[in-house]
């Protein structure tokens, strides 16, 4: 078997990570958990200021309690300490070659391989997660994030400026013609929590389906009367025609991108940020599933934990943020995207006998 990253042999002794919903494991030489978090500014535990191995496949949040009780077991607990002596001494496990239980080391041993190589098995890894995975953001969600980032940067606004209690504020709604929707998508998903991505992994979603289903429950709108997914498109966030699209077609002046600028950006660790949010959106989604499910005789406070609930909490204040506003922008977004009603039909049509009856200007009957 081979190191998910690296892909050099595993020691026997290694830590596996498998996803949720089990339909991912992936393994690591301890080796390479080291060299990514000693090489990430993520990796620093901010309740105890010390650095931590960071949580796979992103790498972007503290190791679950799972993985560092898998450590514990397998390297013991003095494994914890990423600048500590486990990884300086010649018999550490992670020195060692497991398969004949013989030490083999020389200074650099405990290196993985070169930085420039592990750079770039990294950059292959996460490419490989990625896959073509997407997510579909909320239009409505997506917009207000959008507003504030703008305003923010432009105006120096405080939070006071995100209530949207007057009724008639509708020239703020809407970005501003300049930008249309051309800033850094995931820039504006993580400035609602400083990158942590775990607010906007409520209103991003994988199917359509739960995209439309939020629209209906939270902001009690009807999505059946656009024609057609094309609005839910162009808030796609890796979609053709879609909000990275934009931003980098902006960005570089072009009504068509390129696979080097593509690349670029998500090299930049913009991977590892869309990939945590695609897992976040997912585990949100299962949580909301289990409170469904739960019956009215449980007491729920008992069955979510407390870090959960308060993500649900805040998921609830956001949307009571922009309640009026997002009745005014939905408005306005699927305009261009509804369906003809009846009368405009009976009108187009009676438009369209008019025109068969009559004579255009220039034709024969004007003659003589």
């Amino acid at each position: 078997e081979l190191d998910a990253i690296t892909l050099e042999k595993l020691p026997k002794v290694h830590v596996c990570f498998v996803t949720p919903d089990g339909s991912s494991r992936q393994c690591f030489a301890l080796s390479t958990l080291h060299t990514i978090a000693m090489k990430s500014s993520m990796s620093t535990n901010i309740d105890e200021g010390k650095q931590t191995f960071l949580q796979p496949p992103h790498f972007r949040s503290i190791m679950s309690a799972d993985l560092i009780d898998q450590i514990i077991s397998r390297f013991g607990r003095a494994a914890l300490d990423l600048v500590g002596d486990y990884y300086n001494r010649p018999d550490s496990d992670i020195n060692k070659d497991h398969d004949n239980n013989s030490a083999s080391w020389s200074p650099s041993s405990r290196v993985v391989m070169d930085s420039r190589s592990f750079e770039a098995r990294l950059k292959e890894y996460m490419t490989k997660v990625m896959g073509g995975n997407d997510l579909y953001c909320c239009p409505l969600c997506y917009t207000e994030a959008h507003r504030r980032l703008v305003s923010t940067d432009e105006d120096n606004q405080d939070d006071d400026s995100y209530d949207d209690n007057q009724e008639d504020d509708e020239e703020g709604d809407m970005p501003r013609s300049k930008y249309a929707y051309t800033q850094d998508p995931m820039a504006i998903l993580g400035y609602l929590d400083n990158d942590d991505f775990k607010l906007a992994s409520t209103f991003c979603f994988t199917k359509i389906s739960d995209l439309k289903e939020h629209l209906r429950e939270e902001h009690k709108v009807d999505p059946s009367i656009l024609d057609g997914n094309d609005l839910y498109k162009r808030f796609k966030i890796r979609d053709s025609d879609g909000l990275l699209q934009r931003y980098i077609e902006n960005l570089y002046k072009r009504s068509t991108t390129y696979q080097g600028a593509m690349s670029s950006y998500w090299h930049e660790g913009n991977n590892q940020m869309f990939i945590q949010l695609w897992h976040l959106s997912k585990r949100y989604k299962e949580l909301k599933e289990i409170i469904n499910e739960m019956s009215e005789e449980i007491d729920e406070e008992d069955q979510i934990e407390e870090a959960d609930k308060m993500l649900f909490d805040r998921a609830q204040s956001y949307l009571d943020s922009f309640r009026n506003r997002a009745k005014r922008v939905w408005v306005r977004l699927s305009a261009p995207y509804r369906k003809a009603t009846e009368e405009e039909l009976n009108d187009f049509l009676a438009d369209d006998d008019d025109d068969d009856d009559g004579c255009f200007g220039g034709c024969c009957c004007e003659v003589g």
